[in-house]
């Protein structure tokens, strides 16, 4: 419907003219208004009155019932308006997202509580490949691919491993187990060269690395010379070195000095040194009762580590090698080395007993002994004695516990052995009192009824001078030094063919590697190779010029002076495979062998062989001087020293 109203420009219209009128519509009655909730009613400026959906006249004059019903989506009711087409598509898209993230949520969370229950048996997969990729290089480090496992499989599994270890020339064998320990021995040096940190006065660090310097201090230890170790003789009763005839005259008579008897002897070796003389006496957990402790007794007493040394039967003596052996032992193994390698004429067994006697010679003698040579043999004399009474290791009654193990008292013992007196020995060892009752286990019946016979029937001048030997057993290995000597001097001999080498590449024993060789591009390669598996040690110099492809090859041997034409012989015959070889794949070799004595003796072939590796006449024969006297007075200081570092090992036992 539609309301007239009069124009206000009526007034002026001219007469005759027909008059105009303005129409308003209602739109409330068409839908398609949608935003009429938008606007409110108004005053226009002519004073007219504006109302949604009724009659625009002047005031509120005009209206109807029907403009007051006319309204949006307000209270009064009506239809309500609709979203737009942009609004739903954005409420849509953040729905979905809303859902994606509820989704995503729940699938990180799922898998979270998933990986928690299974992180522990993870880590420890990955532990398991880390340890399986470890092994892995390191078993294809040591094999041999050159050779056919179906025809060496030994080669096969260790060839890798045997070209780059040899068999060191102090040792008796070599093996994964001894090179862990050389990676642990060094480890432990560099943390006892480190400055103390717990300075306390019962602080343990400090103990340990006060000891350690003490033992490499070789100043102070040259200064003190074999006093220390005297001191202990003394303290022990004594030792004959003044050259009192056999048999112990001059010991048990009145005007001897006051000398502790044998069973306060033993307490200080066994008690005071760690030391077993005659008898072992240790605490283990016993045998047939593993909720108790127990004191055992057995067989002990020799210095070398197989009766059948003492005896000659070479058929045993060859056991030494997997035997422990002690530190004032192996010395003279490792000295009887050269002997027996050398000396074809003599047996091994042979061979080491003199190597033994010789050095107990020289250390008797180095403490002021007048008859070096007649006290050895009375000591020599007596560990024969105990090892033909003593089973051996590989016996099959010592390998049977059930017939060794025997419990007895203290007093039965006693009864068994009654040279010995056990109950004070083991009070004052055990700073206890022991009643009569207390059982012991006894290891070697048969052995401690015959030593106690023994024990009766010796001399008390002969049963101190074998205890002492044993707490001389208890020095620190001395082969150090003799290794020492030796790199001394290849060093020496390295350091001056630096100097007229020129372009040649200089190798010394700690660089050299058999592995070098087998880098050779050579047709004749393989023979190469079965010389190296055969002789895995390498020499102690190597001179290579590849320009000229020319390898000098030195080795040096240092030995006893009687040994020293012999020991050239072995080296000659040890190199000279590998000289052949690297001559088939096309290489000029000189070998030369640089032999030095203990007590300063010189090879005669010394001054030439330097002279051939390059070094002028007057520099070979300074060089041979400067080594010979160098050799010497680090035999000199070996000889000082075993006595004076004993005290430092015994002073940890106390």
């Amino acid at each position: 419907m539609f309301n007239t109203f009069p124009n206000k420009s009526r007034a002026q219209t001219p007469v005759g003219m027909e008059k105009t009128y303005s129409l308003t519509a209602h739109y409330d009655d068409f839908q398609e208004i949608k935003y009429g909730s938008r606007y409110s009613s108004s005053t226009l400026s002519n004073g007219m009155s504006l109302h949604l959906g009724g009659s625009l006249d002047r005031g509120s004059r005009g209206r109807s019932g029907r403009d007051k019903c006319v309204g949006g989506a307000g209270p009064g009711g009506g239809t309500p308006a609709r979203w737009s087409r942009r609004e739903i598509c954005l409420l849509s898209a953040l729905v979905f997202a809303a859902g994606m993230c509820v989704i995503l949520g729940c699938m990180l969370a799922l898998k979270f509580l998933s990986l928690e229950a299974q992180d522990s048996q993870c880590r420890q997969d990955c532990v398991k490949r880390r340890t399986l990729l470890r092994a892995a290089r390191f078993v294809q480090g040591n094999i041999d691919p050159s050779v056919q496992p179906c025809h060496d499989f030994y080669s096969f599994a260790c060839g890798g491993w045997l070209r780059r270890h040899g068999i060191p020339d102090d040792k008796l064998s070599y093996g994964i187990i001894t090179a862990i320990g050389e990676l642990n021995q060094e480890k432990l040096q560099r943390l006892l060269q480190l400055p103390i940190q717990r300075n306390e006065p019962n602080s343990a660090e400090r103990k340990v690395k006060e000891f350690y310097r003490s033992c490499v201090n070789m100043k102070e230890i040259d200064r003190l010379g074999a006093g220390p170790m005297t001191e202990v003789i003394d303290s022990c009763g004594g030792w004959d070195l003044s050259g009192a005839p056999p048999g112990g005259a001059g010991w048990d008579s009145s005007s001897a000095p006051v000398r502790p008897d044998f069973n306060e002897m033993l307490y200080k070796t066994q008690g005071v040194y760690s030391t077993s003389v005659f008898f072992s006496l240790t605490v283990s957990v016993d045998d047939k009762n593993s909720s108790r402790n127990a004191i055992r007794i057995d067989q002990e007493g020799l210095t070398l580590p197989e009766r059948t040394l003492y005896l000659g039967q070479d058929e045993d003596s060859v056991k030494v090698k997997r035997l422990s052996i002690s530190p004032y032992a192996l010395l003279s193994l490792h000295l009887s080395v050269c002997l027996s390698d050398c000396h074809l004429s003599l047996r091994p067994s042979l061979a080491i007993l003199a190597s033994y006697k010789a050095l107990m010679e020289r250390l008797l003698s180095m403490l002021g002994a007048q008859n070096a040579t007649l006290k050895s043999r009375e000591i020599l004399d007596l560990e024969t004695k105990l090892a033909n009474i003593t089973v051996s290791e590989y016996d099959e009654q010592r390998k049977d516990m059930s017939s060794m193990y025997n419990r007895i008292t203290l007093s039965q013992l006693q009864k068994m052995a009654p040279s010995f007196h056990w109950k004070r020995l083991l009070d004052r060892i055990f700073n206890d009192h022991f009643s009569e009752d207390e059982e012991i286990v006894v290891l070697a019946t048969d052995y401690m009824q015959t030593v106690s016979d023994i024990i009766k029937t010796t001399s008390k001048r002969d049963k101190i001078m074998e205890s002492t030997a044993h707490i001389l057993n208890g020095c620190p290995a001395f082969k150090g030094l003799y290794i020492a000597r030796h790199d001394h001097i290849v060093n020496i001999t390295a350091q001056e063919l630096r100097k007229v080498s020129g372009q040649s590449a200089i190798h010394t024993n700690k660089t050299v590697k058999t592995s070098w060789f087998l880098n050779l591009n050579d047709n004749n390669i393989n023979s190469l190779r079965s010389v190296l598996r055969e002789y895995p040690n390498t020499p102690d110099i190597v001179v290579i010029d590849e320009l000229s492809k020319n390898i000098l090859i030195l080795e040096v041997g240092c030995c006893f002076d009687l040994y020293v034409d012999l020991c050239f012989s072995e080296k000659m015959l040890k190199y000279q495979a590998l000289s052949n070889a690297l001559a088939v794949c096309g290489y000029r070799t000189k070998l030369i062998i640089l032999i030095f004595g203990s007590l300063g003796y010189v090879h005669r072939l010394c001054v030439r062989g330097l002279q051939i590796a390059g070094l002028s006449k007057k520099t070979s024969k300074q060089t041979a001087r400067y080594c010979s006297v160098s050799n010497y007075r680090q035999s000199a200081c070996l000889e000082k020293t075993m006595s004076s570092l004993s005290i430092v090992y015994l002073l940890m036992w106390l």
